[in-house]
């Protein structure tokens, strides 16, 4: 399909956002997006799969609206004609030749009947067009026309720039159809709410190309090592399967990020693994450095795939100063006191994540980068070389003592006892004890055969289980007495369900938090409710109704939580429950697809 018969959006939102929009059978997800690609070019095909995602592109590269509800109402109130004598149904209530903030109120209340943008879009778009205020029969835009004005609004900033994608929002919503408008709000505000994700494209794919899955594993080879579904899609597109393996790392596109299962006992790993590489488990925050030194450009990606180079200004003159053209390094960073050069707890790291006063908070919070990997070296990929050789590379690229970055320190042993002893020494120096790697072990992204495993008993936390649980808060409930200055007296957790992708609930927590963690929960649960960034649309919850919050939070708040037991209930949806369960801090480093699965739930077990 060529720009010249590129697909209608109205087209787009009927035969395939609208039905994804009405399916959770993950086979009929497929089976549509599998329909959609026979139909799409390959210099079309991306555009088309960011927008299901609800993104304007990449995770790594997706450029945001910040456009909150606030302005929405605003745009939508503009595509009202001031002037027109509007009928009672479309406010719910009579206006005539009021002003925009007075219809923005009226909005406003319709808008807390829907809960929903898109809806409250829809109806609107549909009561002016068969009141006559907007034509029937208006021009059709395309859906590269439509993603063409979406990053034109996405792209304004500066001074004035709010009034101006409040006016092209609207100019926007003027030219679409009702139900083209519903799903173009949604993408807006960051809440598309249709339940797909990389993954059902990836499998999509495979049926677009053999009619099964079967493809998959090779399609998640591709994706780990550069993970663009649009641009994997487009090479499928242009030249099969065959085209779309020619994608391999590359310096400014992050890597998926290996990550740790858990081992019970440090015999169990020895055997399971053999000689095994152990690091400190540093309590900072995983950053993957991208450094190309011919077009001077430094990028930095969190394990979320977050683009957050801004938050590291003091990267450059370490860089600078190594004798490579291109890198990509795996590391941990980790902020520290500079007057007792001790490292400082996660949150007080966190603070850097500030868009404002960077310069002063890196004085204030200055920070080592303790880099633990080397995955490309000057334009060659070294994920298929096994991690001692990898480790040899890393220590004569970092031979020359930087400012900030520090080869992190390691051992490798086959002595079950000696690791033990590694473990305890880093809980002793008030670390997270150790990560263990197989010495023989390639770069394998996600949690694969056992590479990376971790024995992770946290001091400070009281826990009687092995391991803390990282969990998703679906909500909270009012408080009582003392409480009722917080605005809160509990939250809901829960956990993700392996086979359906829900979340599920597994504890609600009402005890154990200061008045300061009191606070910030009720801050952290409000701030995501009116975030225009906030986006859920990959998870949905299953509460059951004795424990419906009553006030349900957005899917974007991920908690550690510790408790002294797991045990069965009839009530929460996980079929589990956590026996005093208290929280140990708000994971800001991780999405929720990041949560504790229940698989790995029955791993956990009591000391």
């Amino acid at each position: 399909m060529s720009m010249k018969d590129s697909m209608q959006f109205s087209t787009f939102a009927t035969t395939v956002l609208a039905q994804l929009d009405n399916t959770t059978k993950k086979l009929e997800q497929t089976r549509i997006l599998s329909d959609l690609y026979q139909q799409v070019s390959a210099d079309e095909i991306a555009q088309y799969q960011y927008l299901i995602l609800g993104q304007m592109g990449p995770n790594f590269h997706n450029p945001q609206f910040h456009i909150g509800l606030e302005l929405m109402l605003s745009a939508l109130a503009e595509v009202v004609p001031q002037e027109a004598q509007l009928a009672e149904n479309l406010f719910g209530e009579s206006v005539s030749e009021v002003a925009t903030e007075e219809q923005k109120k009226v909005l406003k209340k319709r808008y807390k009947r829907f809960g929903d943008i898109g809806l409250l879009t829809e109806e609107i778009l549909s009561e002016l067009e068969s009141s006559g205020l907007l034509k029937a029969t208006r021009a059709e835009l395309s859906v590269p026309q439509v993603f063409s004005r979406l990053q034109d609004i996405a792209q304004m900033s500066g001074q004035g720039s709010q009034e101006e994608k409040i006016s092209a929002t609207a100019v926007l919503f003027k030219e679409l159809k009702p139900l083209s408008g519903k799903y173009v709000a949604r993408i807006i505000l960051g809440d598309m709410r249709l339940g797909v994700s990389d993954k059902t494209m990836l499998d999509a794919l495979s049926w677009s190309l053999v009619g099964d899955k079967s493809l998959r594993s090779e399609l998640d080879f591709i994706y780990q090592r550069h993970p663009d579904i649009g641009a994997i899609s487009a090479q499928i597109r242009a030249g099969g399967l065959e085209a779309a393996k020619e994608l391999d790392v590359e310096v400014g596109v992050p890597i998926l990020p290996a990550l740790c299962d858990r081992i019970k006992t440090t015999e169990e790993i020895i055997s399971k693994l053999g000689e095994v590489i152990a690091e400190p488990k540093y309590d900072g925050t995983r950053v993957q450095i991208h450094w190309n030194a011919q077009t001077n450009i430094i990028q930095t990606f969190t394990r979320n795939l977050e683009e957050n180079s801004a938050m590291f200004p003091e990267l450059r003159h370490d860089l600078e100063n190594l004798a490579v053209e291109s890198i990509i390094f795996d590391a941990e960073v980790v902020g520290y006191d500079p007057d007792t050069d001790a490292l400082v707890p996660f949150q007080t790291t966190m603070k850097r994540k500030r868009k404002h006063g960077v310069a002063a908070m890196a004085q204030s919070i200055p920070l080592r980068f303790f880099v633990f990997d080397v995955l490309y070296v000057n334009g060659e990929s070294l994920m298929h070389i096994q991690l001692s050789e990898r480790k040899k590379i890393l220590e004569n690229i970092l031979s020359t003592k930087l400012s900030h970055i520090v080869h992190a320190p390691y051992i490798t042993t086959l002595d079950s006892a000696e690791l033990r002893s590694f473990h305890e020494e880093q809980l002793g120096a008030g670390l997270e004890g150790a990560v263990i790697k197989k010495s023989e072990g390639e770069y394998l992204s996600g949690r694969q055969a056992f590479n990376w495993v971790k024995l992770k008993e946290k001091e400070g936390t009281q826990s009687k289980l092995t391991d803390t649980i990282d969990a998703v808060v679906l909500g909270y409930y009012f408080g009582r007495g003392k409480r009722t200055q917080f605005g809160i007296g509990a939250f809901l957790v829960g956990i993700i369900d392996n086979k359906t992708e829900k979340i599920l609930t597994l504890a609600k927590i009402g005890t154990g938090l200061t008045d300061e963690q009191w606070r910030e929960t009720k801050q952290r649960c409000d701030i995501l409710r009116d975030s225009p960034e906030a986006n859920s649309e990959l998870f949905t919850a299953q509460i059951p109704e004795g424990l419906q919050p009553d006030v349900l939070v957005p899917l974007g708040l991920v908690v550690e939580v510790a408790a002294d037991e797991i045990t069965k209930s009839p009530l929460h949806t996980a079929g589990f429950a956590l026996r005093f369960p208290r929280l140990v801090r708000f994971r800001d480093d991780k999405l929720v697809a990041e949560a504790t699965t229940t698989e790995e739930l029955k791993s956990i077990r009591v000391a």
